[in-house]
C-alpha cells in the first residue's frame, strides 16, 4: 500500500512539475510574442517618423544619381563587402578549428540579413549557429563570437575617440568623448564578464547545469593567444574604417560635403550605439545617433537626417541583395536538399515532385522560353529604370500611353512565331528607330545587356547546369558563345 501510494504521489508531483514548466515555457514564448509584437510596432512607428521627417525629393534625387554613376555602386559593393571579408579574416584567427574564410565570410552575411530581418539583433545568434555547421565546435563558435564583438565595439571605440580628438568638434571634443562613454561602458562590463568567467571567478554564481559549458568555454578562452588576439585586432580596424565607404557614397549621392575623418567618426559613432538594437537593423537608433553625430559636427539635422536615412537604406539594400545570396548558399548547404538531377523518373520507379518543384520549374519556363520571357524581361527592365521617377506623375501617365501603343506589335510578336532566320532583320528596324530618333540611353542599353547576359550566362549557362547536370563553375567560359550563335526560340538567342 505503502508503495502504491508512493508512486500515485510520484506521478501526481511529476504531473505537477510537467504542468509548471509547461506554463513556464508558456509565459516564456508568450513574452517574446509580445516582445516581437512591441518591436514590429516600434518599428513601424519610427518608420513613419522618419518618412514624415525626411525630404523625400532629397532622397529620391539622390537615388536617381546612384543609378546615372553606377561607380558609386561598386564602389559601396566593394568597400562593404571588403568589411566583412577582414571581419571574416579576423574571426578566423580567433579560431583553433580550421574553417574556411568563405564560410565564414557566409556566416557574416547570414547574420546581417538576420539582423536587418528580426528584431533584438538576434543575428547574433545566429553567427555562432551558423559556424558550428560550417565545422566549429559549439564552444569555440560561441566563445569566439563573443572576442569578435568584442574586438568590434572596442575598435569602434577607439576610432570614434581617436578622430574626435582631431576633429573641430562646435561643441567640443569633451562632448563628444562623454557621449562614448555609454557604448564603452557596456563592452568594459561584457570584457569583464568574460575575463571572470576564464578566471573561475563566476563558478559561485553559476548553476550546477550550466558548470559543465562553463568549463568548456573558459578552456576555449584560454586557449585563444595573444598572437591571435592581436592579429584579429589589426584585421578589424580596417574593416571598420572600409564600411564608411557606405556614408561617403551617400553623401555624394545628396551633394553633401563631409570630411574623409568626419564620416570615419560619425560611422564608428553610429554602429557604436547599435548595442541598443531593437527594431529590424536597428531602425530608428541608426538615424538618431548618425543625425546626432552629424550635428555635432555642424551638419543640419536636415542634411544629417537624409544622410542618416539614404546611409541605412543602402546597408538594407545590401542585406536583402548581396546578404541574401550568401545566405542562401549556406541555407542550401544545411538542408539535405538533392541534386536536381534526382527528382526526374527513372525505369526503376517515378520520383513524383513537390509543389515547390513544380513552381519552380514552371517559373523557369517563364524565363526560358522565348515568349513567356520577352514580355517579363521587358517589364522588369522597364521597371527597374522607372525607380529613378517614382515621384513623378508625368512620367507615369508616359508610360502606360506608351506601353498601350506596343500592345498591338506585342500582340503579333506573341501570337505568330518570328522566322528564326529573319532575326537579323531586327537589327535593322533598331538602326531605323536610332536614325529616326536619333537619341540613344546608354544606361538603358548598359541595363539591358547586363541583365540578360547576367541572367544567361551566369544564372542559366552557369549555376543552372552546375545544379542540374553538374558542368563546371567556369562553364560560362564557353556558354557566352551558344548565347552569341544559338539559334533556338529561348531566351538564350542573343539576336
Amino acid at each position: 500500500m505503502e508503495n502504491q501510494y508512493n508512486t500515485k504521489a510520484s506521478q501526481s508531483g511529476g504531473a505537477s512539475v510537467s504542468l509548471e514548466t509547461g506554463r513556464l515555457f508558456g509565459n516564456i514564448e508568450k513574452g517574446r510574442a509580445i516582445q516581437m509584437v512591441a518591436a514590429t510596432m516600434v518599428a513601424i512607428a519610427v518608420a513613419l517618423l522618419v518618412w514624415w521627417l525626411a525630404d523625400w525629393s532629397q532622397l529620391l534625387a539622390a537615388i536617381r544619381v546612384l543609378v546615372a554613376e553606377p561607380e558609386l555602386l561598386g564602389f559601396l559593393l566593394i568597400s562593404y563587402t571588403g568589411a566583412f571579408a577582414l571581419r571574416a579574416l579576423a574571426w578566423q584567427q580567433l579560431m583553433t578549428k580550421g574553417v574556411g574564410i568563405f564560410g565564414l565570410f557566409n556566416c557574416l552575411q547570414g547574420a546581417l540579413l538576420a539582423n536587418h530581418l528580426l528584431p533584438f539583433k538576434l543575428g547574433e545568434a545566429a553567427r555562432p549557429l551558423l559556424a558550428t555547421r560550417r565545422g566549429a565546435p559549439s564552444a569555440e563558435a560561441a566563445s569566439t563570437t563573443a572576442v569578435a564583438r568584442l574586438l568590434d565595439f572596442g575598435s569602434l571605440i577607439l576610432i570614434a575617440a581617436v578622430c574626435g580628438l582631431f576633429l573641430g568638434i562646435p561643441g567640443g571634443r569633451s562632448m563628444w568623448l562623454q557621449s562614448l562613454i555609454i557604448p564603452a561602458t557596456v563592452v568594459c562590463a561584457a570584457t569583464l564578464g568574460l575575463l571572470f568567467l576564464k578566471l573561475r571567478a563566476l563558478d559561485v554564481v553559476t548553476p550546477p547545469a550550466f558548470r559543465t559549458r562553463a568549463q568548456i568555454l573558459r578552456e576555449q578562452l584560454r586557449s585563444m593567444s595573444k598572437v591571435r588576439l592581436a592579429r584579429a585586432t589589426l584585421l578589424t580596424l580596417p574593416s571598420w574604417i572600409l564600411e564608411t565607404g557606405v556614408l561617403l557614397v551617400a553623401a555624394q549621392a545628396l551633394g553633401a560635403e563631409i570630411s574623409l575623418a568626419a564620416a570615419i567618426a560619425v560611422t564608428a559613432f553610429t554602429i557604436l550605439f547599435q548595442v541598443f538594437h531593437v527594431t529590424p537593423g536597428g531602425l530608428g537608433v541608426y538615424e538618431a545617433s548618425m543625425t546626432g553625430a552629424l550635428y555635432a559636427l555642424g551638419i543640419p539635422w536636415e542634411e544629417g537626417l537624409a544622410l542618416a536615412a539614404l546611409t541605412h537604406g543602402l546597408k538594407f539594400a545590401y542585406s536583402y541583395t548581396v546578404a541574401v545570396a550568401f545566405t542562401l548558399v549556406e541555407v542550401r548547404d544545411a538542408l539535405p536538399i538533392r541534386g536536381l538531377g534526382a527528382f526526374r523518373g527513372s525505369a526503376e520507379g517515378d520520383k513524383h515532385a513537390s509543389k515547390f518543384e513544380i513552381f519552380a520549374a514552371r517559373a523557369w519556363n517563364v524565363l526560358n522560353e522565348g515568349k513567356p520571357f520577352t514580355p517579363v524581361f521587358t517589364m522588369g527592365i522597364l521597371a527597374l529604370m522607372s525607380i529613378p521617377h517614382l515621384a513623378d506623375g508625368g512620367y507615369w501617365l508616359r508610360a502606360v500611353l506608351a506601353l498601350a501603343a506596343l500592345v498591338p506589335m506585342f500582340v503579333v510578336f506573341y501570337r505568330f512565331d518570328f522566322p528564326l532566320k529573319l532575326r537579323v532583320s531586327l537589327w535593322v528596324y533598331l538602326g531605323v528607330l536610332l536614325v529616326a530618333f536619333r537619341f540613344v540611353d546608354f544606361i538603358a542599353v548598359g541595363l539591358i545587356l547586363g541583365v540578360y547576359l547576367t541572367f544567361t550566362i551566369l544564372l542559366w549557362g552557369t549555376i543552372y547546369y552546375h545544379l542540374r547536370i553538374g558542368t563546371s563553375w567556369f562553364n560560362f567560359t564557353r556558354f557566352w558563345r551558344l548565347v552569341l550563335e544559338n539559334p533556338d526560340p529561348t531566351s538564350g538567342n542573343f539576336l
